[in-house]
C-alpha cells in the first residue's frame, strides 16, 4: 500500500492520532483508504494498482514519494474532521487543496510524473482514448 498507518506519521504525530481516534486504529485507516480512493479517481490514465496498492505482483516498482506526500495530506485532512486537538487546521486545509490542485494537473496532463506506469487497455478500448474539442462558434455580423 502507498500509505499506511505507520507511514502517515510524517504528517500527524502518533500521540495526536491516538487522541483523535481514541486509540482506534480503524478510524485512521478509514481516512487513509478514503484519501487513496479519492486520489485514484484523479489518476485514471495511470495504472492505479501499481501506483497505490503495490501488491507482491508488482516487483521492482518503488512508490512515488510525491504522490505519497499528497495522499498523506489528504488523509490527514479527512482524519482531523473528527477532532483536531493541537493540529493547525488552516495548514491542513491548504495542504489538502494543494494536493487536489496537483492531482487535477496530473489528470489534465499538465503534470506528467516521471516513471508512472500508464494504464494498459484492451485493444477495443483504445478508441475511447481520443479526445477532441473545438473553439466556440463564431458569429460575424455585417
Amino acid at each position: 500500500m502507498l500509505v499506511t498507518v505507520a507511514t502517515i506519521k510524517t504528517h500527524i504525530y502518533s500521540q495526536l492520532a491516538t487522541a483523535i481516534s481514541r486509540a482506534d486504529a480503524t478510524i485512521l485507516q478509514s481516512a487513509i483508504d478514503a484519501a487513496m480512493k479519492e486520489a485514484m479517481g484523479y489518476c485514471s490514465r495511470y495504472d492505479v494498482n501499481k501506483l497505490f496498492l503495490n501488491t507482491p505482483a508488482v516487483v521492482g516498482y518503488a512508490p512515488d514519494p510525491i504522490l505519497a506526500m499528497h495522499v498523506k495530506s489528504m488523509a490527514r485532512w479527512h482524519f482531523i474532521t473528527l477532532a483536531n486537538p493541537g493540529i493547525d487546521y488552516e495548514d491542513a486545509q491548504v495542504r489538502y487543496e494543494q494536493a487536489i490542485k496537483w492531482l487535477l494537473n496530473v489528470q489534465s496532463g499538465k503534470v506528467v510524473p516521471p516513471g508512472w506506469p500508464p494504464v494498459i487497455l484492451p485493444t477495443e478500448d483504445h478508441a475511447n482514448l481520443f479526445h477532441y474539442t473545438s473553439l466556440p462558434k463564431r458569429r460575424n455580423h455585417y
